[in-house]
């Protein structure tokens, strides 16, 4: 995590701060809301038998801000923070005895772009992801907090002077982690809509 901050904060003193007409709807400070249609869940080991808790799908909504800076005429690096605002539940027993839910999810990531003209911009993404895993079976819970890395690709495109939406498609994969002798690895792919304004 401090190598992706310190690779973020050497990125933004070094690009170029000059702004190109071509590039301007995409720079600069923006701010949204995002509603995300997911499809998560949990690699579960226990006692060397293995299982999947998952395939439910669940909708989440979001925050984002960020900040675009110009690369070149076509060319627009966006930073940013996400964070999701619910908790959405990602599989249940047939019972409904036990639950898993995905909570208080962050991100961190650069988005390099290029513009397909000066409303529209198609862009990947790369980033650091958290999130806390919790486990209820009958009423007695269990959580554990999970690190890994995001990657997607969207298309951003301005439907005012300063409001844009937003497509994106992404993969989460958080690594490993151990608790009571169980071991469990979260991941998950959203589909992204989003709308928002810039500064």
């Amino acid at each position: 995590m401090k190598n992706f901050a310190f690779a973020l904060a050497l990125t933004a003193v070094f690009l170029p701060t000059t702004s190109s007409a071509g590039t301007k709807n995409f720079e600069g400070f923006s701010a949204g809301l995002n509603l995300n249609m997911l499809s998560a869940g949990i690699d579960y080991t226990e006692a060397g038998s293995r299982s999947f808790l998952g395939g439910k799908q669940a909708i989440s909504a979001g925050l984002d801000a960020a900040y675009g800076f110009n690369l070149s005429d076509s060319g627009v690096l966006t930073v940013g923070l996400e964070a999701d605002v619910t908790s959405p539940e990602i599989w249940n027993s047939t019972d409904g005895a036990s639950s898993a839910k995905q909570k208080n999810r962050y991100g961190i990531y650069i988005a390099p772009g290029a513009l397909i003209n000066k409303d529209t911009m198609v862009y990947g993404k790369v980033g650091y992801n958290s999130m806390k895993g919790e486990l209820e079976t009958n009423g007695a819970r269990t959580s554990d907090r999970f690190t890994g890395v995001g990657y997607g690709f969207g298309v951003k495109t301005m439907i005012s002077t300063q409001a844009f939406l937003k497509v994106e498609v992404n993969r989460y994969s958080f690594g490993s982690e151990v608790l009571d002798g169980t071991t469990s690895k979260p991941g998950g792919t959203s589909g992204v809509l989003g709308i928002g304004a810039s500064f």
